[in-house]
């Protein structure tokens, strides 16, 4: 229903994936500081718009300048710092990029907020992970938290900079962004549906409305959880909150269970990449989409004017109550929402502080549609983000001009794999295509000369018996038919996608514009059929 493929980043991005980010534009400042001073070696061109990078960032480092300038980012020597570290001060450390949508040139500094954990945390004792979680090695694959929604768009303009290989040998037009709720819900519904087989009556519409989003409660924690503010059972406050879940639990589809910190395994977060057996309450949609229930909250590409009406409807709903309980849920929504400004992006996700790890259908709902809305520059150390990646093979070249959300989307070059097989002596067989029908799901491609060549009786006789020679048997058998029947054509399609039996082609005869993918296998040794994935 999108009019596009996309595919979500399986866990979120990690402190080693931002801090290439932070690196590079480290690196552009000390080359901004060569080119202003040697110009001809650092720009492209006379207009001076683009620096020229060289081919290793370590060829910088034999200029004077580039020392000087060094000296000049850090931070003086103090014997009192964390392991006497000599640091750069990141405050200097500013990124600019225009903006895909006003066209205008925005400079934010993007270096995370590593006192979120001391200020999120004030009962207890995290100055260690303030100091080392995001440049220590260690930490390398635990997801970046302290980072706001505006300096996650920045790392998002940096990263659609570089090209993705195998989208681009794909010959596919693309973009990346923060991804949109409604990608994550259909992501959910997707997923389950596929690793559940046996249902009565339509599984589609029934798997989706088991799975979708019903959750109204936004009330999503990402500071000091309610349920470790006190440990005295006769609390007034522990009490309160106590008696707003059990009703809470009455209204939402989704249980409500008490919190831990405890129960994954960690008392802060976790490496984004696990297995069972380390973490054994992480729970994941059909082992594909990890840690969207728990682990950091995430932004999304959606803010809060998206859901006003409905939380303001939603707030008279309970208000108007007969039940007093309920009615004073109204009236604690309410409160809640009017710190809430038209332009707060959504928070979407449990998190470590904010634990949920009840399941609904074998999937975590509860935590996953657990909701807040934040300050686009807010940050926090339960909070980190995740990226999509849209195809976008679909639009012409005229409404990428055209749409001011597209200008930053890559036009690629197509890639036919008819021509290829052509090229390599395959010839389409049994009208399975034609300019006039259109096309069948499956076009079949044969070799007449392989077909010859493997048919004639070749081989050894052995005692009166004739035994042919076969290639070697492999765990992927149209993968050794092409391999070894096909070397160049094999290694072609590599080149070009990856992966030979994953292949997007313009139809020939048609538009350029048009694209249709393929799954390409080869039946025997002569025999190849394009199917078509609906």
């Amino acid at each position: 229903g999108f009019g596009y493929d996309f595919h979500l980043k399986q866990t979120e991005v990690t402190n080693q994936e931002y801090r290439n980010f932070v690196n590079y534009v480290i690196d552009s400042i000390f080359l901004q500081s060569l080119a202003d001073e040697f110009p001809d070696q650092f720009y492209e061109n006379e207009k001076r718009a683009k620096l020229r990078w060289p081919k290793s960032i370590n060829n910088l480092k034999t200029y004077d300048l580039y020392r000087e300038y060094w000296d000049t980012l850090q931070l003086k020597e103090d014997p009192e710092r964390f392991y006497a570290r000599k640091q750069i001060d990141v405050s200097k450390l500013n990124y600019r990029y225009i903006d895909r949508n006003s066209g205008k040139e925005i400079e934010i500094n993007i270096y995370p907020d590593t006192c979120s954990w001391i200020k999120d945390m004030r009962y207890s004792w995290v100055e260690p992970m303030r100091h080392m979680y995001f440049w220590h090695p260690v930490y390398d694959a635990y997801p970046v938290v302290g980072v706001s929604y505006n300096q996650a768009k920045a790392f998002i303009n940096w990263l659609n900079q570089y090209e993705i290989k195998s989208l681009e040998k794909a010959g596919l037009t693309y973009e990346i962004s923060l991804p949109k709720h409604e990608e994550v819900e259909y992501a959910i519904c997707a997923l389950q549906f596929n690793s559940i087989k046996d249902y009565k009556g339509n599984p589609e519409e029934e798997e989706f409305n088991m799975n979708r989003d019903l959750s109204t409660a936004f009330d999503l924690e990402l500071i000091n959880n309610p349920w470790f503010s006190s440990i005295d059972e006769n609390d007034s406050a522990y009490i309160l909150n106590r008696k707003k879940t059990l009703i809470l639990n009455q209204l939402n589809p989704y249980s409500v269970n008490q919190s831990s910190l405890i129960r994954d395994g960690s008392l802060h977060t976790i490496i984004t990449s696990f297995n069972n057996k380390q973490f054994p309450f992480i729970s994941s949609v059909d082992n594909q989409l990890l840690h969207l229930s728990d682990n950091v909250s995430e932004w999304l590409d959606h803010d809060y004017s998206d859901y006003k009406s409905f939380i303001q409807t939603k707030i008279e709903a309970l208000k108007m109550s007969k039940f007093p309980e309920v009615s004073a849920l109204g009236d604690d929504m309410e409160l809640r929402t009017k710190s809430f400004e038209d332009n707060y992006p959504l928070i979407m996700g449990a998190n470590w502080i904010n634990e949920q790890h009840n399941l609904t259908y074998n999937v975590p709902l509860q935590g996953i549609y657990n909701k807040t809305f934040l300050h686009p520059d807010s940050s926090h150390s339960t909070v980190g983000f995740r990226y999509v990646i849209r195809i976008l093979s679909h639009q012409s070249d005229s409404s990428i001009k055209s749409s001011p959300d597209r200008t930053w989307i890559r036009k690629l070059k197509p890639f036919n794999i008819f021509d290829e097989l052509k090229l390599y002596g395959f010839e389409l067989q049994n009208d399975s295509f034609s300019l006039y029908k259109g096309f069948n799901d499956t076009l079949i491609f044969i070799n007449k000369k392989k077909k010859e060549e493997v048919e004639q009786p070749v081989g050894s006789v052995l005692n009166g018996i004739y035994y042919r020679e076969h290639y070697p048997i492999m765990s992927n058998k149209h993968e050794s038919a092409l391999r070894y029947g096909f070397p160049k054509l094999h290694e072609r399609l590599k080149n070009t996608n990856g992966e030979f039996n994953y292949v997007y082609t313009n139809i020939p005869g048609y538009s350029k514009k048009i694209f249709v993918k393929y799954h390409i296998v080869f039946t025997n040794d002569w025999t190849v059929n394009l199917i078509v994935v609906n």
